[in-house]
């Protein structure tokens, strides 16, 4: 039964501590546009999202992964998520895949606030 609610608290702490998110963004630049009536802080920028799953050769080597739907050739603001079933692929994996969400927004092109 310890044993029990033992597991039962590690598996809370871990899935309290495992979804993050991270943001990143350029203040000299601007943000490409679209029409939002969300609530989110950044509502009216273009977000565009991938779900990769990011392994340990992406990390250490050579490999990366581009971004090539920017016309400027630039970006405003990158957001990294990893949620808990990204930490359980992790686990999983014993540390060689971890799933995570990225959300990205370009600079507008022809923006001059470089």
């Amino acid at each position: 039964m310890r044993l029990l609610k033992y597991c039962i608290c590690c598996l809370l702490i871990a899935s309290l501590s495992s979804c993050y998110t991270v943001r990143f963004q350029v203040h000299n630049g601007v943000p490409e546009t679209e029409d939002s009536d969300s609530e989110d802080p950044l509502a009216g920028q273009l977000f565009r999202e991938k779900k990769m799953v990011v392994n340990r050769k992406m990390l250490q080597g050579n490999d990366f992964f581009t971004i090539k739907d920017c016309e400027s050739g630039s970006l405003n603001t990158i957001e990294y998520k990893t949620t808990f079933g990204g930490l359980l692929l992790y686990v999983i994996t014993l540390g060689r895949n971890k799933e995570v969400k990225i959300r990205y927004v370009c600079t507008k092109e022809g923006s001059t606030d470089f």
